[in-house]
């Protein structure tokens, strides 16, 4: 990668890290909801499940939106709004209807980074730097995610819930304002799109390959955000304070991290024309490891297996959501095309959030784990299909 092309990916990737201070904190702060107001899990998951059902459809309006009015714009005003979100929340957590709603509405905002984020970055990089490109800016939400836990377990543990709203939006209010200072406009200056919005939705929707792609990240998310939203809560229960749960949790995004820039580096080096056979292992790693987790009586074996789920999955869905855009998308409906794909498979991210918290209610962990492994055989069903259908556009 030139100077340039480095700049702007770190431009770009802290950019959208940023985003996770202000959305994973609603995980690590449930403990003392739960404690002060009474709410039980699968309560409390109705926020988890609704946030991800407006991010799902905000992920097509900020994607359309993108490629009509810039993406810089859109991705600002997001973060603006998911800032004012954060400061008001602890004032509303008396009401589950408030939890429900505020935390929504934080959804869709949320959901104006990514699109924006992955339309900006595709120009700087040539057809053989986009795997790792993709993998590396991959990485940001991943590493995001193990800062926002770190900063909201210290927090919690620390002082109080209500800090792990307030905390992030200072730091994310001072990084919004340097990102502002540098980024710089993507360099091939596209003109936004001229067709009507149906237009161009209808055009990427006519796309089979987009909805395999979408149902594949479907069965993923029930996985991923089944782990994200409750090993934090799992590992509290299991002993120790939500800190020390906190940083066992935080083995799978850092997990994730290393195994989506493996993942993204073997694609571009041995796999370019089979990037879909390295997702296909990668699967049958994760299934096996959830299949094991419950069973784990050592703690340490526990942790291992968090570390190979983590690793599969972030590594298939950086495979879906960066490299798969960023190669077979048009520049003009990119942000489109990745809106698209993420919004169908955030609907899996919704579905976990709110149905884990239930059957661990109901019939504890292991429902909940048998639910996730059922998700990972969806994934892995529409993965083999894209293999099938796909074959030929990779090569």
């Amino acid at each position: 990668m030139t100077r340039q092309q480095k700049k702007a990916l770190f431009i770009l990737w802290f950019g959208y890290a940023n985003f996770y201070l202000l959305r994973l904190n609603y995980g690590i702060a449930m403990p003392g909801i739960m404690a002060e107001y009474g709410y039980s899990r699968g309560e409390l998951g109705l926020g988890a499940s609704f946030f991800f059902m407006l991010y799902a459809l905000g992920l097509v309006v900020s994607g359309v939106l993108s490629d009509r009015l810039g993406p810089k714009r859109i991705l600002v005003f997001g973060l603006l709004c998911s800032i004012l979100v954060n400061l008001a929340f602890p004032s509303i957590a008396g009401s589950l209807f408030g939890i429900v709603f505020l935390w929504s509405i934080n959804g869709f905002f949320q959901a104006m980074g990514w699109a924006p984020t992955v339309k900006m970055t595709s120009p700087w990089f040539e057809e053989g730097q986009k795997g790792r490109a993709s993998a590396i800016l991959g990485t940001s939400y991943i590493i995001g995610s193990a800062l926002s836990w770190l900063l909201a377990g210290y927090l919690a543990q620390n002082y109080s819930w209500r800090l792990v709203f307030y905390g992030p939006t200072l730091i994310a209010a001072v990084i919004l304002a340097l990102y502002l200072i540098y980024i710089e406009q993507y360099p091939q200056a596209t003109t936004p799109a001229r067709q009507s919005i149906l237009k161009t939705l209808g055009a990427v929707l006519a796309e089979r390959e987009i909805w395999y792609v979408g149902f594949t990240l479907l069965g993923l998310n029930i996985v991923i955000y089944g782990f994200m939203t409750w090993a934090p809560i799992y590992y509290f229960e299991q002993g120790g304070d939500i800190q020390e749960a906190t940083h066992k949790a935080l083995l799978f995004p850092i997990a994730g991290a290393l195994g989506s820039l493996f993942i993204g580096w073997l694609c571009d080096k041995f796999f370019a024309k089979r990037r879909l056979f390295v997702g296909v292992m990668a699967m049958v790693v994760l299934l096996f490891s959830v299949l094991l987790f419950p069973y784990s009586t050592d703690p340490l074996v526990s942790l291992t297996c968090l570390v190979f789920v983590g690793a599969t999955a972030y590594g298939t869905e950086v495979l879906l959501v960066s490299q798969f855009p960023m190669i077979f998308g048009k520049q003009k409906n990119m942000a489109t095309i990745v809106g698209v794909i993420d919004s169908i498979g955030y609907l899996g991210a919704a579905i976990t959030s709110v149905t884990s918290g239930f059957l661990t209610d109901i019939w504890g962990w292991s429902a909940a784990f048998y639910f996730w492994i059922g998700g990972g055989l969806f994934a892995m069903i529409f993965l083999l299909i894209c293999q099938r259908q796909l074959g030929h556009t990779l090569r």
